[in-house]
């Protein structure tokens, strides 16, 4: 075995991160690190100081595989590996993926990773939120501009669910996610056919796409985007920070659980405020005098009389009639056709 190169520190060494992954970059072998001891570690107390690094793909190439002090240190036998740093003798340690977990007793290596990935997890969840304060108060503030929007959206939408039906919207929803066309069936020609084939194929209706149809996704359930998006903010809205100052004493009293929770709250609200804007251009588009033409005339075409779809906007009164009964007569409300805001955005730091 080479020359030992050992040093011991008494506190956990952070700072040497940076310094060995430009060693493995440069050099390719940890062993050769000015820091390690290439020594099978003591059997305690161990910390991950840098988990599941990979060594370079030219270093292998030229140099081949890492040696392990714990089972391969003359004979390199590992590509990804981790560096560690034990409590007992304050040494630095670059071991194999995998040996780590069979040499170290009762699962320390498997609670040191545990305990790694969880410290690393709220480092990143704590440079998001320190590197976004101001996102809770502008969450806050954007939801208050488009509730409106998003009230007259839920009210809009479960209407035309009704009027037409929660299965004819699912159906409408799958027939044009593909092309964006509405389909009807269309006979083969009896000169044609061959014994087996098809009598009626689907081709596309009309000359036009439907606009707007992603909107009827879903089931029977009514939309309520408004209050899920509005229980969200609640959540958020009780951590609106005033300062950086207060956004950081805020998470040094939060466990990493509580952090985590904050974190998924403002990326899910987000998601559904973004959502919601792109259901109201959809809902503008869906009910446009000759794009709700459409389903009048493909329903013509497409249903027989005791089924047919008639949809009408004059001015602003919607109109759903079906099998020759009105089933909806309503004004749109005015908030529908006013801007909504823009959503912010969160920036990776």
């Amino acid at each position: 075995m080479n020359a030992v190169r050992k040093q011991s520190f008494e506190a956990r060494p952070e700072y040497l991160k940076a310094n060995f992954l430009e060693h493995i970059a440069a050099m390719g072998r940890p062993r050769d690190w000015q820091y390690i001891t290439h020594a099978p570690p003591p059997d305690g107390d161990v910390e991950v100081l840098l988990e599941g690094f990979v060594l370079p793909r030219e270093s292998v190439r030229l140099h081949g595989l890492a040696a392990c002090p714990i089972c391969s240190p003359e004979s390199p036998k590992y590509m990804k590996g981790h560096l560690l740093w034990s409590r007992v003798d304050g040494g630095l340690y670059a071991v194999g993926h995998c040996c780590g977990h069979h040499y170290f007793q009762d699962g320390l290596l498997r609670q040191a990773l545990r305990r790694h990935s969880s410290s690393e997890r709220r480092k990143d969840d704590e440079r998001l939120l320190e590197h976004n304060w101001m996102i809770p108060q502008a969450i806050v503030r954007a939801w208050d501009g488009m509730q409106p929007q998003v009230r007259a959206l839920d009210a809009v939408t479960n209407a035309l669910r009704a009027g037409m039906s929660a299965g004819l919207c699912r159906s409408i929803h799958r027939m044009v996610k593909d092309t964006g066309y509405l389909l009807v069936s269309e006979k083969v020609d009896r000169k044609e056919e061959m014994r087996g084939a098809l009598r009626s194929i689907e081709v596309p209706f009309g000359d036009r796409p439907l606009a707007g149809a992603s909107l009827l996704r879903g089931g029977s359930r009514p939309m309520a985007q408004e209050g899920k998006i509005g229980g969200l903010v609640a959540a958020i809205d009780a951590v609106a920070w005033a300062s950086q100052d207060d956004a950081i004493w805020w998470m040094c009293e939060q466990p990493d659980g509580e952090l985590r929770r904050l974190v998924s709250i403002v990326e899910e609200v987000l998601d559904c405020m973004r959502a919601a804007l792109a259901d109201l251009e959809a809902l503008r588009a869906f009910l446009d005098p000759d794009n709700v033409e459409i389903i009048t005339a493909w329903s013509r075409q497409a249903h027989g009389r005791g089924q047919r779809i008639q949809l009408f906007n004059e001015e602003g009164v919607i109109s759903i009639w079906r099998g020759g009964k009105r089933q909806k007569k309503f004004r749109l409300p005015a908030s529908i056709l006013q801007d909504a805001g823009v959503v912010p955005s969160l920036e990776r730091p």
